[in-house]
């Protein structure tokens, strides 16, 4: 990971997404070598925090690690229902936290409102059909087959990007 982070790097991308647990569900300190490789680069630790021991103790911990923000749900599938932890995590340290989680334009301005993070992170996308031989199928996964591949909604998009949530 270490490498592909300093490949990234010097390729120009704008920042990394990583993050790993200890057995007992911890912040790895191998993190730290993540961010020592971003060099700068805004360093985000994935929805690993949603698995954790203790959310509160990773994200102090993800501090400490010189990370800048976080991807969390509050420990749920849907971030509306794991609002309350979101909130608690906002503010308590500098990393900024990404509300995700079924965020969609339609809720996008209640997830901002309970939570009170600044940052959302979406996947506006729709179902367009079986996935083509050889690419990665979400059958299986809770997605009815012959509804595993998915692309961008365009339309969704808009949405998200003209809501308004200040």
């Amino acid at each position: 990971m270490v490498r592909d982070i300093v490949v990234a790097r010097r390729h120009g991308a704008a920042g990394v997404v990583v993050g790993a647990l200890t057995a007992e569900g911890a912040v790895d300190d191998f993190c730290a070598a993540f961010v020592d490789a971003a060099e700068g680069l805004p360093v985000t630790f994935h929805r690993a925090i949603d698995v954790s021991a203790d959310s509160r103790r990773a994200l102090d911990r993800l501090a400490e690690l010189g990370f800048t923000r976080v991807l969390t749900s509050g420990r749920r599938r849907s971030v509306l229902d794991g609002a309350a932890l979101v909130k608690d995590l906002v503010g308590r340290t500098e990393v900024e936290v990404m509300a995700c989680g079924g965020v969609r334009a339609a809720n996008a301005a209640r997830v901002v409102a309970a939570t009170g993070v600044r940052d959302l992170h979406a996947a506006p996308r729709r179902p367009v059909g079986a996935a083509p031989g050889g690419e990665v199928s979400y059958a299986g996964v809770g997605v009815p087959a012959g509804l595993d591949h998915f692309e961008t909604d365009p339309d969704e998009v808009a949405a998200l990007c003209a809501v308004h949530t200040e």
